[in-house]
């Protein structure tokens, strides 16, 4: 395993063997250089409030409906499965989405977001290689620093 410093907003553990791509402003991209294997992507986005009641709605909004939990002090994790489609070819999007209260009414959103082709969840090596994912999530180093370089503001 490895550790990615992901643009000192987390750090997390993928295999050692995972290629590591960054488009700055965009997305990271993490992915084990074979046919048949998922591809992880995590983007950061950062907001601002006017005041820790309004931050604390917006996380709120950004979370629900759906299953919360809580992985340590003002840090929340949603997951959810999602389709989609590329070139014809039906995918599964597993999708860990991470918000975290910051200091000064700010709050960051980190989406991690693994990718395979619909139907490959019952493969053991995906299954394994989704297990990972999750515990790494879970697993994290969140920054609670607000100032950060090359973070997305939408």
């Amino acid at each position: 395993m490895k550790t990615v410093n992901y643009r000192d907003a987390v750090s997390f553990q993928i295999p050692a063997n995972w290629k590591v791509e960054d488009e700055l402003g965009v997305q990271g991209t993490f992915y084990e250089d074979l046919p048949d294997t998922g591809t992880l992507r995590i983007s950061v986005f950062e907001f601002a409030s006017n005041s820790e009641d309004e931050r604390n709605t917006k996380i709120k909004d950004t979370l629900l409906p759906g299953t919360v939990e809580t992985l340590a002090k003002g840090v929340y994790l949603k997951k959810a499965t999602l389709l989609g489609e590329e070139e014809g070819e039906k995918l599964s999007l597993y999708r860990w989405l991470v918000a975290l209260a910051l200091p000064e009414n700010l709050f960051r959103v980190v989406i991690f977001t693994h990718t395979i082709v619909k139907g490959q969840e019952s493969d053991p090596k995906i299954k394994r290689e989704l297990d990972l994912i999750d515990a790494s999530v879970r697993n994290a180093h969140y920054s609670y620093s607000t100032k950060l370089e090359f973070v997305d503001t939408p």
